[in-house]
């Protein structure tokens, strides 16, 4: 599930309602434990559990929010149109189905398998199911290593998964198994890491630190040379190279990035006044970087997006 300011008020919201108005007179300060535990292991709010027509609302939020949404999606849709009305979609690693159910939305005909180790994540994606009467969906709560499908894939997408794979290699090998002789695997991966802003990196480092996401989710040391030569050890041909993420978009990246890491923070009145405050002022701005980032071509970037076939067909 990809944190960010509005999962901040829901889950506020959601703690109101439970606790009552006399959660607000509480002499500490500090965010309350179940919402900062709720935000760090993306846990779904219940109260998007009740009313699941509020996690279409939520996934448009955070696609607002989140360029590498929109550059896996610009990726995807072309390959997806190239194949047969009813292709068969796997999701490996589709948290809350911010890329699924788009998908589902413009390609209803089409067969989808979504795998995802975080059970709360996948709570919310059978809410949503559920609401929509969706049928053509089935969903894994199991790590890309160990899944199995009924059907061969024609596309597989893997986003932002590998770097948190204890076995990147072996990840990549049962994807391989799971697609046709034909299809083809899509990964995005975090590279480079470069920072733009003055002072965001110390920000991260110092201020920041005990909250990032590096701190409660291991990653390995997978990078962009690592990762092709994985994919061919594994029988992979690469077809296409995305780099994303150029200058516009590492700064709109890290004007978000703070003051979501920020909410988190702050105690939880500061937070909610932060959020309030923030988020107008900045998010005008780092829609039009995004918009700039998606209309650029770029050499290198924090984002790696690959298209890749078997290499036998």
């Amino acid at each position: 599930m990809n944190f960010s300011a509005q999962t901040v008020f829901i889950v506020f919201l959601d703690w109101i309602c439970t606790f009552g108005v006399e959660g607000l007179n509480s002499k500490s300060l500090i965010m309350p434990s179940a919402i900062s535990k709720l935000l760090i292991n993306y846990s779904s709010p219940r109260l998007l559990l009740k009313y699941p027509g509020l996690i279409r609302v939520q996934h448009g939020l955070a696609w607002l929010m989140t360029l590498r949404f929109w550059y896996v999606l610009k990726v995807i849709l072309p390959v997806l149109r190239k194949k047969d009305p009813g292709f068969m979609f796997i999701d490996a690693g589709c948290g809350s189905g911010e890329i699924l159910f788009p998908l589902i939305r413009r390609f209803p005909d089409a067969q989808y398998y979504g795998v995802d180790l975080n059970e709360n994540a996948l709570n919310t994606c059978e809410k949503q199911k559920q609401h929509k009467k969706i049928r053509n969906l089935s969903l894994d709560n199991i790590a890309i290593e160990q899944m199995k499908s009924d059907k061969k894939a024609d596309v597989i997408a893997c986003v932002s998964v590998l770097q948190y794979l204890d076995d990147p290699e072996k990840g990549l090998r049962n994807l391989v198994r799971s697609l046709k002789s034909d299809g083809q695997l899509i990964v995005y991966l975090p590279v480079n890491n470069r920072r733009i802003i003055p002072g965001y990196k110390y920000l991260r480092d110092h201020w920041l630190k005990g909250v990032l996401y590096d701190s409660y989710r291991k990653t390995n040391d997978l990078n962009e040379k690592q990762l092709r030569i994985s994919l061919s050890d594994v029988g992979l041909t690469i077809d296409e190279i995305h780099y994303v993420y150029g200058v516009p978009g590492k700064v709109a990246f890290e004007l978000m990035s703070f003051g979501q890491l920020s909410i988190l923070k702050l105690p939880w009145i500061l937070a909610i006044f932060f959020a309030l405050v923030y988020f107008p002022i900045i998010i005008l701005p780092a829609w039009i970087l995004m918009v700039v980032d998606m209309l650029l071509s770029h050499k290198t970037g924090n984002g790696l997006i690959l298209i890749t076939s078997k290499t036998n067909c």
